[in-house]
């Protein structure tokens, strides 16, 4: 990581937390786009993001992280902080949840929007914990073709550790999958 980077990401750290402090009610009926990564959730978000009220969320893992460390299954601290794919409902706590409604507000406030629209793809894990958190959110859930989704992953996978670093999020998705009897001998294949 570049010094920059550094600089950038500890400031982005302490603005979280100061903003997950203020006495500002939190956000309430956000809109979650779900859907599998690399199956066209990023451009429905684009898009909606050109109406002047809402404010588009783009993978905000630095706001997840803030208030939940363990939705990290990505980067170089994810084993630390005990990254998991799956959460449910039994994962939320009201003082975290209330620290990501109150960022999610933030980030309305600071772009002067009304509507609050966030994309994570990995959230399609994680519904049960979405509603526990946020109880009037709103989702739209994008599907795809699963051999058009799985080639386009397969060609930007690599270059951009999309399988987070050194795989985290790989191992996740094979402990998911040897779970269930269906899906027990993906990971081999």
């Amino acid at each position: 990581m570049s010094v920059a980077s550094t600089v950038r990401h500890e400031l982005r750290t302490t603005i979280d937390r100061i903003a997950a402090r203020l006495p500002i009610e939190g956000e309430q009926r956000p809109v979650f786009i779900v859907g599998c990564g690399r199956s066209g959730t990023t451009i429905l978000g684009t898009a909606l993001s050109k109406h002047s009220r809402i404010v588009y969320l783009n993978e905000p893992r630095h706001l997840w992280f803030a208030a939940y460390p363990q939705t990290d299954i990505w980067t170089a601290r994810a084993a630390a902080r005990g990254g998991r794919l799956v959460l449910t409902a039994n994962d939320a706590d009201e003082q975290r949840s209330k620290r990501l409604r109150r960022l999610f507000r933030w980030a309305a406030l600071i772009a002067r929007r009304s509507v609050v629209v966030e994309k994570l793809p990995v959230n399609s894990f994680r519904l049960e914990f979405i509603r526990a958190i946020f109880p009037n959110a709103r989702f739209v859930c994008i599907y795809r073709n699963g051999l058009e989704v799985a080639r386009s992953i397969a060609a930007d996978a690599q270059p951009k550790n999309w399988f987070g670093v050194n795989g985290y999020k790989w191992t996740e998705l094979k402990q998911l999958a040897r779970a269930s009897a269906e899906t027990l001998s993906l990971p081999e294949a």
